[in-house]
């Protein structure tokens, strides 16, 4: 009977390592496309208000803040308050992707070691989930003050961009969910 139970705890801490990993490559994963996608985003553009030391600019298929004013029509004034909203979200947001960066890796040498620790990786991942969580918060924030700037035909065009922009946070898997919903319905549709 203590064989029975120590195998299925050993069970139990192997399926929670094999989860924290799982979501560990998937963090990894969505971190280095995002840098990769601001990285080959960049395209020096005359007359952009957003200089190039703001890093890491938010981006829909490769456009970011400047393609968004010249979309939008922001006169003067708007593009001075988007750039003031959208400088003061990149300077919040900056130390949290820092310590992002710094935690994954943490979880990976952890994951590395020979006998790693679940209840670390646990409390890792969780801190980690914290901080994005306080990163989507400043992200709400920033649309939240370019949706107040905007006209309200400028509004109507936002709405677009934005739900492209917040869909990002599906990734693969929703995409793959939806794939296998469908495919379930066909053969249900078949049978």
């Amino acid at each position: 009977m203590k064989t029975l139970s120590l195998m299925i705890q050993n069970s139990r801490t192997r399926l929670i390592l094999l989860i924290v990993i799982i979501l560990t490559i998937v963090n990894l994963a969505a971190v280095i496309t995002v840098m990769v996608n601001i990285k080959n985003s960049r395209v020096p553009v005359k007359n952009n208000p957003f200089p190039r030391e703001i890093p890491g600019d938010s981006t829909v298929d490769g456009r970011g803040p400047a393609f968004l004013i010249k979309e939008l029509g922001f006169d003067e004034e708007q593009q001075n308050a988007f750039k003031e909203s959208h400088i003061r979200f990149r300077n919040e947001a900056r130390p949290l992707f820092i310590e992002i960066r710094q935690l994954n890796g943490e979880v990976m040498d952890e994951i590395l070691k020979d006998k790693p620790d679940a209840s670390m990786l646990d409390a890792l991942s969780l801190k980690i989930g914290g901080l994005q969580a306080r990163v989507k918060q400043l992200t709400v924030r920033h649309l939240l003050e370019t949706k107040s700037i905007a006209s309200p035909d400028q509004q109507v065009k936002l709405e677009a961009f934005y739900r492209e922009l917040l869909s990002r946070d599906s990734g693969p898997m929703r995409k793959g969910m939806e794939h296998q919903h469908r495919r379930g319905q066909r053969r249900s549709g078949n049978e």
